[in-house]
């Protein structure tokens, strides 16, 4: 049973990736094994979809029910054929390997993704590892939730740049695309705190975020 579609989504970890990447759509599918991970013939699938706001764990929930209804075709596939049971080829056309994510795909990289890739990756490590990384004045943090903002931004100001920041509406962060992310919640090692109290404590419009040390040689 392979949380995610088949043959796209082949790997040890789809739902990271198919956040990611801004798939509308994933699926449980229910696959004969043989010698290669993922690739046998599929008997059974259940497409669900993912929708803007799902995170990879709320995601991940709404699999185990879809997983739910895709065994019951199974079972009731195995009762009427046995060993028989139909089954569909891969198509090796469509087929898509993607290994297990690290720590480095979890870096946020100002100045070559966009607001919307930013998002999807925020939403993809939302929450088995708190968002994406992130480090502003030399403090590395965690973005766990952001707001989109289309157009709200400027290709002309450089990536990453806070064009606001206070206390009550929180930050809002400038994309290289010409979009902006709203911060709505930052993991710190203070704990788990809404996008404004970066406001509070003293981070300012003006200043940037930038590629953490993590990411960096």
């Amino acid at each position: 049973v392979h949380g995610g579609k088949l043959p796209e989504y082949r790997g040890p970890q789809p739902v990271f990736w198919e956040i990611l990447h801004g798939e509308t759509e994933g699926a449980v599918t229910v696959h004969r094994m043989d010698e290669e991970l993922d690739h046998g013939a599929i008997v059974a699938s259940q497409s669900l979809p993912i929708a803007p706001q799902d995170t990879y764990g709320l995601h991940l929930v709404r699999l185990a029910f879809a997983a739910v209804q895709a065994v019951e075709v199974l079972t009731g596939g195995l009762l009427q054929h046995g060993r028989d049971l139909p089954s569909v080829a891969q198509d090796e056309r469509r087929a898509g390997w993607h290994r297990r994510p690290t720590l480095e795909d979890l870096v946020i990289r100002w100045d070559e993704q966009s607001g919307d890739r930013i998002r999807g990756l925020i939403k993809a490590g939302n929450p088995w590892n708190h968002g994406a990384f992130a480090s502003v004045r030399g403090i590395d943090l965690r973005l766990t939730d952001v707001t989109l903002l289309n157009a709200q931004g400027s290709v002309a100001t450089p990536p990453g740049t806070i064009l606001t920041a206070d206390a009550t509406h929180g930050l809002v962060v400038n994309c290289r695309d010409g979009s902006a992310l709203q911060v709505d919640v930052v993991s710190m090692d203070e704990g788990i705190l809404p996008g404004r109290a970066l406001a509070a404590y003293g981070i300012q419009a003006g200043e940037r975020f930038i590629t953490p040390r993590l990411a960096q040689p």
